[in-house]
């Protein structure tokens, strides 16, 4: 058994959790949360857009990527140093703060050794290996652009890409592939480096539906094995419906899965957020298990929609947290507690707009 803590600060929130491999947490307790400072620049380029989040267990730093698409600066992820407060001289009730410190920036480079060029990607999940960094790119559907999983040294030079089925990638004027703004937001290795997940925000287009209200999405959790190389393995997931109907006509109402943290080979935590206009956000925390289902990596639509999805099981509500809640897209475990328990740690991302929102 695994005890866990959950950072809710807006770099994170914090609970506390016990959590079993194969069911997840059992408990969650609230610890605190903070709130970044609007203008905090490395060099001219500002620090925002934080859409991922990982723990480095050598160096007990963290990694948060920036989804900036080459626009306000070089595509990057930043190293930032996390300290939680010391709960045992805590008075109780008190509210609690981790102290946040952003350290440095490094830039991706593309295949060519170069930044990667403005509006060529759209990078959305994090994930951190022993020598090496994953990067997903959501992609932007409606110029064809295709979402990709790539892999780079610590230094942020380009590795390799992953193999990734062709029925992810868009087409303009078809309905093939990931979405607009719901692509690839999400991803996770597991705890012993093998495998690597991700899963588009919701289902292909040639699949399912978007969520909306009322309406479930099928979407796709892909698993590489990164050991024995080759297509991932594929399995159905089933993103909620949208809660709410928006109190007016609103272009944009969205449900999607927008993160990831991977247990083992087959339990996983994930993280849904809502937004609807005029409503604001809902997120809920999932526990999945993909044990013993079938792989839909060889199977298309329609065939595919008769396959099981993964179960799941809601361990957090956060609405039940009595906080203002924002665009969260990344979490990540931290180092064990002195009591034993885990801090799970959220970030939002500011969409560069640090007058409105908040990281």
């Amino acid at each position: 058994m695994l005890r866990s803590t959950c950072w809710i600060a807006s770099l994170g929130f914090a609970c506390s959790t016990s959590l079993t491999l194969a069911a997840g947490p059992t408990s969650l307790e609230l610890l605190g949360q903070v709130a970044l400072a609007g203008e905090i620049r490395i060099g001219e380029v500002p620090v925002g857009g934080l859409s991922g989040l990982a723990f480095d267990e050598r160096t007990g730093k963290y990694f948060a990527l920036s989804d900036d698409r080459s626009e306000n600066g070089p595509a990057r992820f930043y190293r930032l140093a996390i300290e939680l407060p010391n709960l045992q001289s805590a008075a109780p009730g008190a509210p609690l703060a981790p102290v946040v410190a952003v350290e440095a920036a490094t830039t991706l480079l593309g295949r060519d050794g170069a930044p990667f060029p403005r509006r060529s990607l759209d990078p959305e999940g994090i994930a951190l290996g022993s020598r090496r960094i994953y990067i997903s790119s959501e992609g932007e559907a409606k110029v064809g652009q295709a979402p990709f999983v790539y892999e780079f040294d610590l230094a942020g030079r380009f590795v390799r890409e992953l193999p990734l089925p062709a029925r992810y990638r868009p087409a303009v004027g078809a309905a093939v592939g990931v979405r607009e703004n719901l692509g690839f937001e999400s991803l996770a290795l597991s705890p012993d480096g093998r495998y690597l997940f991700c899963a588009p925000e919701n289902g292909l287009a040639q699949e399912s539906p978007a969520a909306a209200p009322g309406v479930a999405s099928l979407s796709r959790l892909l698993r590489w094995d990164l050991e024995r190389g080759g297509a991932p393995a594929e399995f159905l997931y089933r993103v909620e419906a949208v809660s709410r109907t928006p109190p007016a006509p609103a272009d944009l109402i969205i449900n999607g899965l927008v993160e990831l943290i991977a247990l083992d080979r087959d339990h996983l935590l994930t993280l849904e957020r809502q937004w609807v206009p005029g409503v604001g956000v809902e997120i809920q925390l999932y526990a999945v298990s993909l044990a013993g289902l079938p792989d839909a990596g060889k199977i298309d639509p329609p065939a595919s929609l008769a396959l099981a999805t993964a179960p799941k099981t809601l361990l957090l509500d956060f609405a039940d947290l009595g906080l203002p809640l924002d665009n969260y897209e990344g979490m990540a475990f931290g180092a064990p507690l002195p009591d034993g328990r885990r801090p799970l740690l959220f970030v939002s991302d500011d969409n560069f707009n640090p007058d409105l929102q908040k990281t």
